[in-house]
């Protein structure tokens, strides 16, 4: 009887020390989920502030793209114009620079768009990978309030 109680008391004993070993390591668990929670919100900052440079990085080039359309259809207007044959094919020639001007500045805006797709990708998995860390953190703090 005497060692079923020494026996008890030890069993408490050890579970206190676990506990309070929980309780101890609970703020640095803690500390850790709410570092990674930060960095994680800084990665999708600076991963936003990235996709708002590529979107005005693709805006000027569509401007770009349009200006060059407005100087391709002006210069249209003016071989009807032309005096001679010389100032004719030199606009011909002026047109033909500009559309081919265009089709590398459409190339390029096209492959900003794509840019700007999978940097909206990334901000979402980085947002749903925030929301999972959230979670664990308040797991963490739900169950160290549990231990006390």
């Amino acid at each position: 009887m005497a060692n079923s109680g020494i026996r008890e008391l030890h069993e408490l004993l050890l579970q206190l020390d676990k506990n309070r070993n929980a309780l101890t390591n609970g703020p640095r668990r803690v500390a850790a989920a709410q570092n990674a929670v930060s960095q994680q919100e800084q990665e999708i900052d600076a991963t936003k502030q990235t996709l708002v440079n590529q979107q005005k990085d693709a805006d000027q080039k569509n401007l770009q793209f349009k200006m060059n359309q407005q100087k391709v259809i002006d210069q249209k207007a003016k071989l009807n114009l032309c005096k001679n044959n010389n100032e004719y094919e030199i606009l011909m020639r002026a047109i033909d620079g500009e559309l081919k001007q265009n089709d590398k500045i459409e190339e390029e805006y096209l492959g900003l768009l794509e840019q700007i797709d999978g940097t909206k990708a990334k901000v979402g998995r980085s947002e749903e990978h925030t929301s999972e860390l959230q979670s664990h953190l308040n797991l963490v703090c739900r169950l160290l309030l549990e231990k006390k």
